[in-house]
């Protein structure tokens, strides 16, 4: 086999590799939401806000279960959204399953779901044996009534897969080397 033989065959199977490992990486998978429902006033505190509908949508990361980029709800209370003023949209472990939870803290309110324990993508029906939830806040201070029962449906609207980090960047850097070789290799011809 000649030198420029071996540093073909050098470079095919290096790429080959990188193909293998890039295919074997674990990828993000991101669901496009849309959630569908009704609040239903239980209480006194929220008898001013009234029951209602309740829509929205937001982004769930469900390789590591994590709320991404904005959010936004309409319930009988206004709008609960990613741009108000302290918002946090997170995915948090409550009685033994993970559910995503919507809050702002001016004025402090929040809309939290729960799905059946074994619904990791979070389409579908709420739970049935626990309520999904939302507040009123209380005047002048930092708490709230949770004082909705939400029932409703969430639907997937689409998806986004996105390439593991680690695997660009070895991509990336395989590649240079591949190309140092090769350079390095041409020079001494």
């Amino acid at each position: 086999m000649s030198g420029l033989s071996k540093v073909i065959s050098t470079v095919l199977s290096y790429l080959l590799l990188m193909i293998g490992l890039m295919a074997s990486a674990k990828a993000d998978t991101i669901e496009i939401l849309s959630f569908d429902g009704y609040a239903t006033c239980d209480d006194s505190f929220c008898t001013s806000f009234g029951s209602g509908s309740v829509s929205g949508t937001y982004d769930l990361d469900i390789t590591n279960q994590t709320i991404v980029g904005a959010w936004s709800f309409s319930t009988p209370l206004g709008i609960i959204s990613s741009s108000g003023t302290g918002a946090d949209g997170s995915v948090v472990d409550r009685f033994g399953d993970i559910n995503p939870g919507f809050a702002l803290t001016t004025p402090f309110e929040f809309i939290q779901f729960f799905f059946p324990a074994a619904d990791t993508q979070e389409i579908g029906a709420l739970a049935t044996n626990i309520n999904s939830n939302a507040c009123t806040p209380i005047t002048g201070e930092f708490a709230c009534h949770p004082d909705y029962i939400v029932t409703g449906v969430n639907q997937i609207t689409g998806t986004i897969t996105t390439p593991e980090p680690s695997s660009l960047i070895f991509l990336v850097v395989a590649m240079l080397a591949v190309l140092g070789f090769s350079l390095k290799k041409s020079s001494f011809e």
